[in-house]
């Protein structure tokens, strides 16, 4: 005898014993559960075949609602397995471990909420670059990047174009190109524009330009502009070290023409600040030549 047969001869014995208690037609319990044994009821799958029919018999051949009702309780498993749970649509997950295949299905938003500035060459930065065609839609606030305000910008690139600035809380914010961060500030060589500084100022030619007076460096950024210092004739070192070794005044009578766009400068307060956003794809830095080879002014 299983667990669940005992159950539903313990239901039907519950069923009999409520109907003894008010009826006045008894039924005789030991009588009913003897015949119900004899007709086969002897296990759980038989007891689910029986209909209302037999266990009416078991009952001596009367009670035809109480004998439908025993049927019901030997049926009831049977019922509930018939139940057809309803389908439940599942959502569909492909996984793929190639970062570069997971970016080229992201969505545009999908792309500039999971941007890393820190990281622009990633397959996520790398495919916003693609799509942007390399024009700027990126906003900051608190070197912490807008995604709402680069939303914005990014779906306006194919209809307006780029913008140079953004209104974010009433203040115009810089845009920038994919790579570029504002929180990633360098400086920029004297000689050389759009090319950084490496830590502690120091360039490729191993010439420590930032640890030279800001003034020094402006002067040499302007004849550099100007003309007035040619260094397709010059070598880096040499004019590291008349920077590093001559006085301003005197390297002023050197450049004079530079010196006085210096102070014109200087007067509009509109002296190269010779920093740079060290960036990714924006602006490519000029290679540097410590030598002066096959440069032109």
């Amino acid at each position: 005898m299983s667990v669940r047969y005992d159950q539903l001869i313990a239901e039907a014995h519950k069923v009999l014993t409520e109907h003894n208690g008010k009826a006045a037609d008894k039924v005789d319990i030991d009588v009913f559960f003897k015949s119900l044994s004899d007709m086969g009821g002897t296990t759980e799958d038989t007891l689910s075949d029986a209909t209302w029919e037999d266990i009416e018999e078991c009952l001596g051949g009367k009670m035809r609602i109480l004998a439908r009702r025993i049927a019901r309780i030997f049926r009831a498993e049977e019922k509930t397995q018939q139940v057809i749970s309803p389908v439940v649509p599942q959502k569909v997950i492909i996984e793929d471990n190639d970062p570069e295949k997971v970016a080229r299905y992201m969505t545009p938003r999908q792309l500039i909420e999971n941007y890393d500035p820190k990281h622009p060459k990633n397959p996520i930065g790398q495919q916003l670059k693609k799509l942007s065609e390399g024009r700027k839609f990126l906003v900051f606030v608190d070197d912490n990047l807008n995604t709402d305000a680069t939303i914005t910008l990014f779906n306006e690139l194919d209809d307006f174009g780029e913008r140079s600035s953004f209104i974010i809380d009433g203040m115009p914010r810089r845009v920038y190109h994919v790579g570029d961060c504002p929180g990633r500030q360098v400086s920029e060589h004297p000689l050389y524009p759009n090319t950084p500084l490496r830590t502690g100022g120091l360039s490729d030619a191993d010439c420590t330009w930032g640890q030279l007076p800001i003034e020094v460096q402006q002067l040499y950024r302007i004849a550099v502009d100007s003309g007035e210092l040619n260094l397709g004739i010059c070598s880096e070192f040499d004019l590291f070290r008349e920077a590093s070794e001559t006085e301003f005044t005197l390297l002023c009578k050197k450049y004079r023409s530079s010196a006085i766009i210096f102070q014109q400068l200087k007067n509009d307060r509109k002296l190269p600040q010779l920093c740079m956003t060290l960036g990714g794809f924006s602006k490519p830095p000029r290679p540097q030549n410590p030598f002066g080879m096959n440069r032109s002014s």
